[in-house]
């Protein structure tokens, strides 16, 4: 996951700021191969996987609502 976070990330910024960037890094390499993870929630993983559930379903109705809304302008 940080793998592809960090290679999605870099190609963004290389794409919008490319030669600036490259003036930059010493290596040519934007990030280095370590990272660090911490959590400052006394959360669990479960409540945590809970929490997503709950927004990924609270997504759905907004997208919902708002299709419903182009196709029926007036109706509720």
């Amino acid at each position: 996951m940080i793998k592809a976070l960090k290679g999605v990330s870099a190609r963004l910024l290389i794409k919008e700021y490319g030669e600036e960037l490259k003036k930059k890094l010493w290596s040519g390499h934007l990030w280095n191969p370590s990272y660090f993870v911490a959590t400052v929630s006394e959360n669990t993983e479960e409540q945590i996987r809970e929490y997503i559930q709950k927004q990924k379903k609270s997504e759905v109705k907004t997208v919902e609502k708002t299709y419903r809304y182009r196709i029926y302008p007036n109706k509720k």
